[in-house]
């Protein structure tokens, strides 16, 4: 189901907008409106000493978000000021903060602070994998669409119309900072399982998408350093 006809309290009655992935990939893609099929960001990463996503403006080089994992020091996340080309740069835990376990689950709930936009939480959802919630802890206000991903290879984010630019933007960002999270944690489950399933030695990995795009992945010298990046991370 959809924000639309969620079993938790509805938000609207207009439809949400859809933030498409093309390919389905946190580090290197194309995110589109899905209504026009506008692009709307370029998502680049590169690999300096640490491991840079920029959110990328399309025809420019303005970047509207980054996302910095490091392997010693905090995660960090930065986002272009209003009317500037200066980026706001924060630690990544104290934007985005764990917050209580969830029994079963890889991830525990997380809580988007986006200070001038409002306090929100992100949690696991049985049906649309990562949901967000509004302060009241029952309205979902965006959610992953799991419905076009599998056969078209895209993958998307429906959000309410309610939530302003602003917003949607930081909760985008949290939103791709924990499924790349959550896919790290599902990646080294399967190589657990192939492990034992192998009586101990590991079975080639057939995930494409387990680290970001295959194109992305398929170089030797970049599928290593983010290999051993996101090992080191779990």
């Amino acid at each position: 189901m959809s924000i639309l006809h969620s079993q938790e309290t509805l938000v609207e009655s207009a439809p949400p907008t859809r933030l498409v992935f093309r390919p389905n990939s946190m580090f290197s893609s194309t995110i589109s409106d899905g209504a026009s099929g506008r692009a709307l960001y370029s998502v680049k990463t590169k690999i300096l000493g640490v491991v840079r996503t920029d959110l990328v403006l399309p025809g420019t080089k303005e970047v509207a978000a980054q996302i910095t994992r490091k392997d010693l020091l905090p995660d960090t996340v930065a986002f272009r000021e209003p009317g500037s080309e200066k980026l706001h740069k924060t630690k990544l835990n104290k934007w985005l903060s764990k917050g209580e376990s969830i029994a079963g689950q890889p991830l525990p709930t997380y809580v988007l602070d986006s200070a001038l936009h409002g306090r929100f939480k992100i949690r696991m959802h049985s049906e649309h994998r990562l949901a967000l919630f509004a302060s009241d802890d029952t309205t979902i206000l965006a959610h992953w669409d799991m419905t076009p991903c599998t056969r078209s290879g895209s993958f998307a984010l429906a959000m309410s119309a309610t939530l302003d630019s602003a917003s949607r933007l930081q909760i985008l960002v949290a939103f791709m900072y924990l499924e790349q999270k959550l896919r790290n944690l599902e990646e080294s489950g399967r190589k657990d399982s192939r492990t034992r399933a192998s009586g101990g030695a590991e079975l080639p990995d057939l995930n494409p998408y387990a680290f970001g795009s295959p194109n992305l992945y398929a170089s030797p010298m970049v599928g290593a350093a983010f290999a051993a990046f996101f090992q080191s991370q779990n």
